[in-house]
């Protein structure tokens, strides 16, 4: 594993002199579901003949720890930077590779044979559901109009949902090869599908950003509550993000974020998963809640619907804002799994790991 602030160490330049089926720069994000897809990828091409590089940010390359049959470089310097494609921390790679996976990072060169932009983050996609007076905002505007710049050079853009990439035809960024890359269930999640709901019952909800609309949570629980015969409501997030009056209720429960082994039993133990987000990509958490939690009420948005596929579904309107009800209990889903979506990605390269 090699340690890198873009100067070119000895190591690092070794590395560069290679040839690489893929490398994957997962540098953009330091937390979130990108762990997950991370880690399932380290895992997956550790196994495999396929020559992997891993760029990583150097908080998750030391959590994750170094994996045989891999290589990986960690990268320190700012992600917003990179996004903005002020640091040319590519530069080291002196043979092309066949192709370049970039997560959420726009493609600025053509360091490689072909190049494949993963849209890690929706938002900048779609401006009009963040306020404009945000730092968000001005951020996402930014990373907006670089995607806009540099979209010729890819070859193939890929999202976790169909509904991400119809915001990425909707501003016209070109037309590369467009390839929906499913998240997965990680293994340890299925581990808890047998857990009986703790009482009494309680709901729980992940996420406090401002496009998770947490104080429309707080109305989806209350709207619930009796007919439920829910005690309470847990909240997984910032302190700082939650409205004072929802942090402040005696039946609000906040906890900080987990690691997945403490998590998932959590979520298992719950009677209802809410999510009311304006937004998403294809959430991690709501997979999960499909696979583990009995209900789930969800916000009637494109990348949940997605999500339950073709499964029965009761409407639910909350202050206006239109929601659903999926019965996991009733559910014929198949929930996909890692291995799915890499095969997905391999097929499309024409690479193989036999």
């Amino acid at each position: 594993m090699t340690d890198s602030n873009y100067l070119s160490t000895e190591a690092q330049a070794q590395l560069g002199k290679q040839h690489y089926d893929i490398v994957f720069d997962f540098s953009s994000s330091p937390q979130g579901g990108s762990i997950k897809r991370i880690a399932a990828y380290l895992n997956y091409f550790s196994k495999s003949p396929i020559r992997t590089l891993f760029l990583l940010q150097a908080a998750v390359a030391d959590q994750l720890g170094p994996k045989v049959g891999v290589d990986i470089v960690k990268i320190r310097k700012s992600a917003f930077l990179r996004a903005l494609g002020i640091s040319e921390y590519l530069g080291f790679l002196k043979v092309k590779p066949t192709w370049l996976f970039s997560y959420g990072i726009p493609i600025y060169q053509p360091v490689a044979q072909h190049h494949w932009f993963h849209i890690s983050n929706t938002l900048p996609l779609a401006l009009d559901s963040l306020p404009k007076s945000s730092i968000n905002y001005y951020r996402q505007a930014v990373l907006q109009r670089q995607l806009r710049k540099h979209s010729p050079l890819c070859d193939v853009v890929s999202a976790e949902s169909r509904f991400a990439l119809n915001l990425y035809e909707a501003i016209d960024l070109g037309h590369p090869q467009q390839v929906v890359l499913r998240n997965g269930i990680s293994p340890g999640a299925l581990d808890f599908t047998n857990t009986v709901p703790a009482t009494p019952k309680h709901a729980i909800a992940v996420g406090t950003s401002t496009h998770k609309r947490i104080a429309l949570t707080g109305v989806v629980f209350d709207a619930l509550k009796a007919e439920l015969g829910l005690s309470k409501l847990v909240i997984i997030g910032h302190p700082s993000e939650m409205p004072a009056d929802l942090l402040h209720r005696i039946d609000v429960e906040l906890l900080h974020p987990m690691p997945e082994s403490q998590y998932w039993p959590l979520l298992a133990q719950a009677s209802v998963f809410i999510s009311t987000a304006v937004i998403e990509n294809s959430s991690n958490a709501v997979l999960e809640a499909l696979a583990l939690c009995p209900l789930v009420i969800l916000s009637d948005i494109p990348s949940h619907r997605e999500m339950v596929e073709a499964d029965d579904i009761d409407s639910l309107i909350v202050e206006g804002q239109p929601h659903f009800r999926h019965d996991n209990r009733r559910s014929t889903l198949r929930l996909p799994v890692w291995d799915d979506s890499i095969s997905v990605m391999l097929g499309k390269m024409s690479l193989s790991s036999n």
